[in-house]
């Protein structure tokens, strides 16, 4: 690799790790215990995370000073934080596309969705695209992307760990990659449950 080649190399990893950390600074990730179920159907504790969704690709129409109400394409991650709601940032022809805030749906059967919150949730399960009540309803896992029911793509946490930082404590990723998961509780015997439901291929 030349000098030229190794200086743009090195400034787009700069690029990516600014943005990264931009990311975490800005997102108020708040204690929630969470028990997940991984590959092996065992069962881990978590307090600070979140959960990737997927990535889609989405057209938004956004209002531009002297240029009106503009559709233009994006690429949105879409994650489970849990200080309870579901966050988007990504990027799109406009620019950056920043703390999209789409609410969770259940849909049961052939019933339009219905808005849900993290507080109803009992567990998640099947991949992240059924989900559990505490009310004993069961469907559909969805989000409200962009005014549109979305299915659920990938279902992977991430833990993070306070550290004492200068004397103040933050959060730091508990490692270098997302953990694929099948499943999610909100208290160990709502996990439980969850892995004994069915897994799709």
């Amino acid at each position: 690799m030349n000098r030229t080649a190794r200086k743009i190399s090195f400034c787009a990893i700069l690029l990516v790790m600014a943005a990264a950390t931009a990311l975490f600074a800005d997102r108020a990730i708040m204690e929630r215990r969470v028990w997940y179920v991984d590959l092996d159907k065992k069962i881990s504790e978590a307090k600070f995370w979140t959960i990737f969704l997927g990535n889609y690709d989405k057209q938004l129409t956004r209002n531009f000073p002297g240029e009106g109400s503009i559709t233009f394409p994006a690429s949105i991650n879409y994650q489970l934080v849990s200080s309870g709601y579901v966050e988007g940032n990504g990027a799109g022809s406009r620019g950056p596309v920043r703390k999209l805030l789409p609410a969770m749906l259940i849909k049961v059967g052939s019933a339009e969705p219905v808005t849900i919150s993290i507080a109803d949730i009992d567990y998640i399960y099947d991949w992240g695209t059924k989900v559990a009540l505490k009310d004993g309803r069961k469907g559909d896992f969805m989000i409200n992307a962009e005014g549109k029911p979305t299915e659920i793509k990938r279902f992977a946490i991430r833990e993070f760990r306070e550290i004492m930082s200068h004397g103040e404590k933050v959060l730091n990723s508990a490692a270098e990659h997302d953990t694929p998961i099948i499943a999610i509780g909100f208290s160990r015997e709502a996990a439980m449950r969850a892995s004994r439901e069915a897994v799709s291929d």
